[in-house]
């Protein structure tokens, strides 16, 4: 079977999605895999859910957790779909929530670190920015308890510095 298949299988991508290419490099310990959606797919509008074939196309990246040691980045064309009444709109991807650098599963890992280690620690493992990764844990913590996302900002504000994130807290 073909290395894009078997990564086509392994993330989930779906019959409107298809894995086009793949590089890994031993050098930089990297893996690119460029994703493309299936001719003739109809995209539903993010608005309305109304479906519409592609309008354009933009060309988004998204990190992805590691495939082995290697440094994941999905790389896709997606489609903009247009609406008289919402106009054009990006279309939303099965991989990754609108707006985010990392796919669900990258953001699944940061979560899971953030909760056992220092957010800065989790950031040297995934040779990520602290910065980007604290941006993916506000928004999960302000939509499970928006209480202790205004509680964190109070504390950045007032020179207080955070550790990690317990989400078993912020849920209850």
């Amino acid at each position: 079977m073909e290395a894009n298949n078997l990564f086509a299988m392994a993330l989930q991508l779906g019959s409107e999605w298809k894995v086009t290419r793949s590089e890994l490099s031993p050098v930089d310990h990297s893996l690119m895999i460029w994703l493309d959606f299936r001719e003739g797919h109809r995209f539903p509008c993010p608005e309305c859910g109304h479906p519409s074939p592609a309008h354009d196309t933009v060309e988004k990246r998204w990190r992805h957790k590691n495939f082995w040691q290697y440094k994941t980045e999905l790389i896709a064309r997606v489609p903009r779909v247009d609406f008289p009444e919402h106009g054009v709109r990006l279309a939303e991807v099965p991989w990754a929530r609108s707006g985010s650098g990392f796919t669900l599963m990258m953001e699944a890992v940061i979560l899971m670190l953030s909760q056992e280690m220092p957010v800065s620690q989790v950031a040297e493992i995934l040779k990520e920015q602290d910065t980007r990764l604290w941006r993916i844990l506000e928004h999960y913590v302000h939509s499970l308890c928006p209480e202790v996302a205004r509680a964190r900002q109070w504390l950045v504000a007032n020179g207080e510095r955070l550790q990690s994130v317990d989400l078993e807290e912020a849920d209850g």
